[in-house]
């Protein structure tokens, strides 16, 4: 007894047939993800508006961002800096730079703020202009400049600021 053995033309068929699906399957996927791209440019789907808000502080490690505030009708943005340390510190200027230079120019504080060893206080700083929208985020970079309370030598801190302006 012979077994019936399928046909070349139907096996061409059959790997034909897949390699149409999977053509079709590539193409549907980068049209959507070309989709995508394209409202992302556009500004009509805004990815960072999907960012968690956050306030870190970097550098001597003696700081620690607690609560943090950007208000657009008083152009400030106010956060209250725990001074985590074992001495008490004196902060003479807080600055931030946003990444995106449109939305604020010029943000710096203008008081000198004394915080002692585990205490915390409120920082704020005023921009000269703020373009930013109420609801959106901004992101920057912090920089407060300081000494300890019995120190001669100034030292820089930097941080990232990720906000809602209110």
């Amino acid at each position: 007894m012979m077994k019936k053995v399928a046909s070349n033309n139907t096996t061409k068929r059959k790997a034909q047939i897949a390699m149409e699906s999977l053509l079709l399957y590539g193409v549907a996927i980068l049209v959507v993800v070309l989709a995508v791209a394209a409202l992302i440019y556009f500004g009509v789907l805004d990815l960072g508006q999907m960012l968690p808000e956050k306030c870190s502080m970097e550098g001597t490690g003696i700081f620690s961002c607690e609560e943090w505030a950007v208000k657009a009708t008083d152009k400030t943005i106010q956060i209250v800096v725990l001074n985590k340390g074992t001495k008490g510190v004196t902060i003479s200027k807080a600055s931030f730079n946003p990444a995106d230079p449109i939305l604020a120019k010029d943000c710096e504080s203008d008081e000198t703020v004394d915080i002692p060893s585990g205490s915390k206080k409120a920082v704020k700083i005023t921009c000269d202009s703020f373009e930013g929208e109420v609801n959106k985020k901004i992101k920057g970079t912090i920089t407060i400049d300081h000494k300890f309370s019995d120190g001669i030598l100034d030292m820089s801190t930097t941080g990232t600021l990720i906000a809602t302006i209110r």
